[in-house]
């Protein structure tokens, strides 16, 4: 018998994974197996990371104003600003709104149409509970060092969409599903 990640992954990957001898199934969180599996098919895909606080940091920084140049601080060069709508605090790189975060901490996460060295890193800057961006093959991936997902010990990699969404709790909700790695075979 499969558990649900392994059906998710037979899905994804068209590969049949190896069997758990019977007797060793082990329900996620104790859930009944058909709770989990349709749990996994209907919501999007989530990867755990660390509690965030950004919206407390980012009000603390404003210090009550509406906006505030960075590089007032961090001595950055460009247009790069907090601005508080009311609504959200945003950091806004030449006037396009990069990352926005809630009262309740959730962030989203959006490039604007320009995937540039600078917009990465000034994301990585304010992306909270330890997600950051990097490029690979000319694409843009996720990675979480602190919970070991998306980087060169996994095997997955988690592509980013514009409007990705960090939840308050750190995990991250994406809109794509993540790309699983091929391994290679040893050389005999």
């Amino acid at each position: 018998m499969f558990n649900a990640c392994a059906i998710v992954k037979l899905l994804l990957d068209d590969e049949v994974p190896a069997q758990e001898p019977p007797g060793n199934f082990q329900p996620v969180d104790g859930e009944d197996p058909q709770a989990t599996l349709d749990r996994y098919l209907t919501q999007p895909f989530s990867v755990r990371g660390v509690p965030v606080t950004l919206y407390q940091d980012w009000t603390k920084i404003l210090r009550g104003r509406s906006s505030r140049y960075l590089r007032d601080i961090f001595g950055w060069r460009g247009r790069v600003t907090l601005t508080n709508t009311g609504e959200s605090i945003n950091l806004r790189l030449h006037g396009t709104d990069i990352v926005s975060v809630t009262p309740e901490n959730k962030v989203t996460v959006t490039t604007g149409g320009y995937q540039t060295r600078t917009t990465i890193s000034k994301i990585n800057w304010a992306a909270p509970g330890g997600w950051c961006l990097f490029v690979f093959k000319e694409n843009m991936y996720w990675c979480n060092y602190s919970v070991g997902a998306g980087y060169s010990g996994d095997n997955r990699l988690l592509p980013f969409t514009d409007g990705d969404v960090i939840e308050p709790d750190g995990r991250l909700v994406m809109q794509a599903t993540p790309e699983y790695r091929k391994t290679r075979k040893a050389k005999a």
